[in-house]
């Protein structure tokens, strides 16, 4: 993103925040409520240890290894053929495995062996639902068209007044949906926030739930707001002010996001 993160925040939340990975503005969107692992498509080239990679292909054969720990041998076909290993043989993992259909599959080398951490259907990627850290965005909460144009709420409108279009234009790697699947496309949320038909609006929100990113905006522009003016964190982000933000949104934040997120944002403020 075009945005540094040091135009945000003071220097040592920013020493804080580089300690724990975090060097840019993008990263830090993304951290709330949980850091997500960054994820590059895997080459047959690359044997890196313990990274993880994304994978897709078609499962052609698997064999249930009974002796010492049990475990899954999978062969599958695709852009790079591969054996890989999956230590859960639990019924409906073999269930699942036993179909003629494309998977996407997070791998990681560990002792020499590709292991399947997780993997889904590649069809998911259609679902109009996604999941950021443990919250899940269900159909029936879909945002109303109605409900952006009422977000007249005086702190997220002069928040969103500061922000730069840059920050609209989010690159997906890292941001996980169901089944841990991989996009890697941009998706412009500036077609959420300043949508000119409802076509255009169902589109974008369709392939990403930017509302959550917006909160996570919010709540960083309120960090540079309140250094600006010197005041203590703990007098405006506490629970009632996150309940205030969060029912602004036409989506739900699970209680432990909310509470995860206040603490990240009292740990800066120390």
């Amino acid at each position: 993103m075009v945005s540094k993160i040091s135009d945000n925040l003071t220097s040592l939340q920013i020493e804080k925040l580089s300690k724990a990975g975090i060097l840019n503005l993008y990263q830090l969107l993304t951290y709330f409520p949980y850091k997500l692992d960054y994820l590059e498509p895997f080459h047959n080239s690359e044997k890196l240890i313990n990274k993880k990679y994304i994978l897709n292909g078609f499962i052609v054969r698997y064999e249930i290894i009974p002796r010492g720990t049990k475990f899954i041998k999978i062969q599958i076909s695709g852009k790079d053929s591969l054996t890989l290993y999956l230590f859960n043989s639990a019924p409906y993992i073999i269930k699942m495995i036993n179909q003629s259909c494309e998977f996407q599959f997070i791998i990681i080398n560990k002792n020499g062996f590709w292991t399947i951490e997780k993997f889904a259907e590649k069809k998911d990627l259609q679902n109009d639902k996604f999941v950021m850290g443990r919250a899940t965005l269900k159909n029936h909460i879909i945002p109303q068209y109605s409900k952006i144009l009422s977000l007249t709420n005086t702190t997220l409108s002069s928040i969103h007044q500061r922000l730069n279009k840059s920050d609209y234009i989010l690159n997906l790697h890292g941001l996980i949906p169901p089944g841990n699947l991989y996009i890697p496309e941009q998706i412009n949320l500036n077609h959420i926030h300043h949508p000119t038909n409802k076509d255009l609006f169902y589109n974008t929100q369709k392939q990403f739930t930017s509302l959550q990113v917006f909160l996570k905006v919010a709540l960083l522009k309120q960090i540079s707001l309140n250094t600006a003016n010197k005041v203590g964190l703990s007098s405006h982000l506490d629970t009632e002010y996150l309940k205030q933000i969060t029912n602004q949104l036409p989506y739900i934040l699970s209680q432990s996001q909310k509470i995860t997120i206040w603490n990240i944002l009292q740990d800066l403020a120390a």
